[in-house]
């Protein structure tokens, strides 16, 4: 579990602990009921811990070199064989996890990351679950560009993410 994960865990950890608290101060709901409506809420799915794939917010800054050690070797690295003498040619990083593919787009010179893009191995109806796979409901840090599929325009291939 890495940081992000944890802090995630910790959040929602205290809304279970508020969610328990207000119900046990009704004077008509005894801790037992207040425990068991919330087991109850977590099994029928109520209540779900986010769903956070790749923590972006902790990716802007980073170079190419530290998101690998940070993910780990990517599925694809696609590095241009002549990224020291054409300008402008930029590598491409892929990293899969859960059903979620995160390209990253660096310039090879530098190393420095351009923007991301998150998609999931099927096109989806609501793109806020990608911006919730990315940890992106919350973050203002980020230019945020769904992409919608060419087959289906109701339907959302991913999002593209650049930093402010």
């Amino acid at each position: 579990m890495n940081g992000g994960q944890r802090l995630q865990a910790a959040e929602f950890k205290i809304e279970l602990l508020i969610l328990y608290k207000c119900l046990i101060d009704k004077p008509y709901i005894s801790k037992m009921k207040a425990i068991f409506v919330l087991t109850s809420f977590l099994l029928i799915g109520l209540i779900q811990p986010s769903k956070v794939v790749f923590d972006i917010p902790l990716l802007k800054g980073k170079s190419i070199v530290e998101i690998r050690k940070l993910l780990g070797k990517p599925t694809i690295d696609d590095v241009p064989l002549n990224y020291k003498t054409e300008s402008g040619v930029n590598g491409d990083a892929y990293f899969s996890k859960d059903g979620f593919v995160l390209e990253v787009t660096y310039n090879p010179v530098n190393n420095k990351v351009n923007d991301f893009f998150l998609g999931k191995e099927k096109s989806v109806t609501d793109y806020k679950i990608l911006e919730e796979a990315g940890n992106l409901l919350k973050s203002n840090d980020f230019i945020l560009s769904p992409v919608k599929s060419t087959k289906n325009p109701q339907m959302f291939t991913g999002v593209t993410i650049t930093p402010k």
